[in-house]
Formats: C-alpha cells, sequence, structure tokens
C-alpha cells in the first residue's frame, strides 16, 4: 500500500483507495449530550458515503449504561459499524472522592497518548 499523492488516502496494490480511518477519544462513553454526538458522528462516517474505519478510545464504556450503537451486539442481533476500545480505565476515576476532573483529564491524556504511539498506522486489516 502506498499514499496517494496530494492525499491521506492509501492506495492499495490493486489502485482502489482504502477507507479513511478515523479515530474519536472520549473520557467516558456513557449517556449524555456529547457521548451522543460522538455515537452519531461515528455511525455516519462508518455507515454513510464516506464508509470509513472508525474507532472510538474511551476509558469507560459500561455496557449496561451506554447507547445501543456501541454495544458489541445491539438488541437487533447485528454487529456495531464501528469499533469501541476501552483503554485507560486502569487510572483512578477519583482520588478520595475528590479530584473528579483532574482524574478524567489525566485518564483522556492516557488514551490520547496510547492511541498515538500503539496504535497503528496501517494496520494489517486495513
Amino acid at each position: 500500500m502506498v499514499v496517494a499523492p496530494g492525499s491521506s488516502r492509501g492506495v492499495d496494490l490493486d489502485g482502489g483507495y482504502l477507507p479513511l480511518r478515523v479515530a474519536f477519544v472520549h473520557p467516558d462513553l456513557g449517556l449524555g449530550g456529547a457521548e451522543r454526538l460522538v455515537v452519531d458522528a461515528a455511525q455516519e462516517l462508518a455507515t454513510g458515503s464516506h464508509k470509513c474505519k472508525v474507532q472510538i478510545y474511551t476509558s469507560h464504556h459500561n455496557e449496561n449504561r451506554c447507547f445501543e450503537e456501541t454495544m458489541a451486539l445491539k438488541p437487533n442481533g447485528l454487529q456495531r459499524d464501528f469499533d469501541v476500545k476501552v483503554v485507560g480505565s486502569w487510572f483512578p476515576r477519583q482520588v478520595g472522592g475528590r479530584l473528579v476532573a483532574l482524574c478524567a483529564i489525566v485518564r483522556t491524556l492516557l488514551c490520547a497518548a496510547w492511541v498515538a504511539w500503539c496504535t497503528p498506522f496501517f494496520p494489517a486489516e486495513a
């Protein structure tokens, strides 16, 4: 695979374009307005005309309290259209009932660092 001149998309050996890879980093993928926005954007990029390979990285994801699009198996039995990976969940959410915001920032920074340094740019499955 090579990168097309003037493009961020890769070209496979057959001359076709590989899908763009999009990563979202979110501190807590539960229920809420920001979470809904991230899930809707990921869903549209994965299933719309763009057909991107989308991954959401988060430090907390509880399948008992989340949007159905982020569940491993949706209630209708289908697979989700994008990947959700939990990274940095080992870091505490709070220290002694305090420092919740600081811990959320650190967990998100750990997640972003993991995406930047440990995620291959062109994985074998692309």
